[in-house]
């Protein structure tokens, strides 16, 4: 019993120890990396009939399609920064999935 309590004791601390320096690598990244994230930002309307997509990135052009399930998927559409586009469900019992890259 001895062995396996050292044992434990060792896994614990290596695990600690991993864990705070995932805390520190974490706590000292930069805060620009944040701001360069960008995306699609999504609002369902209507009851979720109909889904609005806007690029809400500053200078990248994006290519998106909206995925329905029980439904077929919008074409691809070309969001310059900033631009939005809503699109209807394509039948009445579809439910929006998510945005996709095309």
């Amino acid at each position: 019993m001895i062995k396996h309590t050292q044992r434990t004791k060792s896994g614990l601390i290596a695990i600690a120890l991993l864990l705070s320096g995932i805390g520190v690598t974490a706590a000292t990244a930069p805060p620009a990396a944040a701001a360069d994230i960008c995306g699609t930002a999504v609002k369902r309307l209507d009851d979720g009939k109909k889904i609005k997509a806007t690029n809400n990135c500053s200078d990248k052009t994006l290519k998106r399609k909206f995925v329905w399930n029980d439904g077929p998927d919008s074409m691809c559409t070309t969001f310059r920064p900033g631009q939005s586009y809503t699109h209807s469900r394509p039948l009445p019992w579809s439910t929006f999935y998510r945005m996709a890259a095309c």
